[in-house]
């Protein structure tokens, strides 16, 4: 009789998708904890920021190639490929930046990375639906009901934050 695997490991995805979920649901925490570990009340957000992106770097460029090299690749990359990643890896700076300077105008992670991580899930949704526009009646109603759901969480976390 065949045993039958986890689901993760059947979905590959889905292992992977569940590695950066779990790398995000610390990711301001650690921040944040970086900042006032910094102990410098004027400079802490920009320490901060430059020891994200060393690490940031270290995952990126040597897991990667590390990876590419496992897989043999020909290091030949279309300019439009590396235009795109570099915007993202700018994106991702601007990620961090923006919650160091939430985190240093009084948020706190609870509230800060929740409006951080469903807002841009809104905003994902609302660009790959405009870019990849799916079929008449390709739209279920749970999940418009789901982004309207997502809205409500965002203004509720806002209003009724801890500590108001």
């Amino acid at each position: 009789m065949r045993r039958r695997r986890l689901l993760i490991f059947r979905r590959p995805w889905l292992l992977f998708s569940l590695m950066k979920v779990g790398a995000l649901g610390v990711y301001g925490i650690l921040l944040h904890a970086s900042r006032i570990a910094m102990a410098d009340p004027t400079q802490a957000r920009y320490k901060t920021l430059f020891f994200a992106g060393i690490g940031y770097s270290l995952v990126a460029i040597v897991g990667s190639a590390l990876i590419l090299k496992f897989k043999r690749i020909q290091w030949r990359f279309p300019i439009k490929g590396i235009i795109l990643a570099t915007l993202a890896g700018a994106a991702s700076a601007t990620t961090a930046l923006g919650v160091l300077l939430a985190f240093e105008a009084a948020g706190t992670p609870a509230v800060v990375m929740t409006i951080l991580f469903t807002g841009a899930s809104l905003i994902n949704a609302v660009v790959a639906l405009v870019l990849d526009t799916p079929q008449a009646g390709g739209l279920r109603w749970q999940f418009l009901i789901g982004i309207q759901l997502v809205i409500l969480g965002i203004c509720m976390v806002t209003i009724y934050r801890p500590g108001m």
